[in-house]
Formats: C-alpha cells, sequence, structure tokens
C-alpha cells in the first residue's frame, strides 16, 4: 500500500518555506498568505508534479520575488546525485525554466 502522500507533502511544503534567514521568513509568510487568498498555487500542487514525472527527492523551495514576479524556485536530486532546479511562476503554477547541475561539482547545464 503506498503511504499516504498529501500529508508529506504539506508537511514538506511547510518546511520548505520556513528558512533560516530572515528573507525566508518573509517568502513563507507571502506563500501562506498568497495562497489563502487564492493568488499562490500551492507548493504541494508543485511537488506532486514534479514526484510524477521526475525520480528523485525534494530538497527545499523559495518564493522569490525577480523582477515584480514572484517564483518559486525548487530544488530537486535524482537518485544518480544531479540536482535540478526548477523555477514556477507562484500565480498560474506554469514551469519557468528548468537547471541541471552536477551535484558534486555544482558546474550548472
Amino acid at each position: 500500500m503506498r503511504p499516504l502522500r498529501p500529508l508529506g507533502f504539506a508537511a514538506l511544503a511547510a518546511a520548505a518555506l520556513v528558512a533560516t534567514t530572515a528573507r525566508g521568513d518573509e517568502g513563507a509568510a507571502k506563500a501562506r498568505t498568497g495562497v489563502e487568498d487564492g493568488q499562490l498555487v500551492t507548493l504541494e500542487s508543485l511537488l506532486a508534479i514534479l514526484e510524477a514525472r521526475h525520480e528523485g527527492r525534494f530538497v527545499e523551495a523559495e518564493l522569490e520575488d525577480e523582477h515584480g514576479r514572484l517564483v518559486y524556485e525548487i530544488e530537486w536530486r535524482t537518485p544518480e546525485g544531479r540536482m535540478l532546479e526548477f523555477e514556477f511562476d507562484a500565480r498560474t503554477g506554469v514551469l519557468l525554466e528548468r537547471e541541471e547541475r552536477d551535484a558534486k561539482h555544482g558546474s550548472r547545464r
């Protein structure tokens, strides 16, 4: 039997946006308010998409303001150790960018 994923994603999503920096605290509050107001998609929904399409595991997420556009930056580690970084428009959930880098060397592709 498969474990209950939605509850796991909710916990991951909540923990993901709670960072140790003040900027992280601000991002978590902005995300929470935006989701509650229906202005932003949930991090949980984006993690579910990534899990369905990519093997690996969630590492961390941040909500960034990039030139007036709110963007979720999500890091994902593949079973081979590669790091993938996805940028999603936080309002629409549209994938804006995907980068891959070697986790050992930090080089981007």
